[in-house]
């Protein structure tokens, strides 16, 4: 009978080393932001799916022999399925402001801004939710209050 060595660290896969090395998913994202390119590293689009993110290339504009052209997919999450007035208002705007000027709406509850572009300039979220007049403390309270069991007690 052969015997295999058992190794005493499992062996992590390609993203679980990503995340490790990424500072609480921070980096490469933070360092790549500030460079002058249109896209990010491989390393960053793994972080960049961690916060809702996607990097897609705009097969519409493809040229032959020219970069791809990068743009964004920013994916929003909407627990229990409650969106207020003024967080649609909100995100609509953002999609004027950065995107293709489209919003999608998802079968999970959520929202897809698309064609935002790495170059925009970068804002804090939070100054649009308070800028547009968004309480972010109330909303999270409303949408802890549509959880509920799935079997009630």
């Amino acid at each position: 009978m052969v015997k295999t060595p058992i190794s005493s660290t499992p062996k992590v896969s390609k993203v679980e080393g990503i995340k490790e090395r990424s500072n609480h998913l921070r980096e490469p994202l933070a360092t790549q932001l500030l460079e002058d390119t249109t896209h990010f590293s491989e390393d960053a689009i793994q972080i960049l799916k961690f916060h809702g993110s996607y990097q897609q290339d705009n097969r519409d504009n493809r040229v032959q022999g020219h970069e791809k052209d990068y743009q964004f997919m920013l994916r929003t999450r909407s627990p229990g399925g409650f969106i207020p007035a003024q967080l649609y208002l909100t995100l609509d705007r953002l999609s004027d402001e950065y995107g293709n000027q489209t919003m999608r709406v998802t079968t999970r509850q959520g929202f897809q801004l698309h064609g935002i572009l790495k170059k925009e300039p970068q804002s804090n979220p939070k100054h649009h939710y308070t800028e547009y007049g968004i309480d972010l403390g109330r909303l999270r309270r409303h949408q802890s209050q549509r959880y509920g069991s799935a079997r009630p007690l």
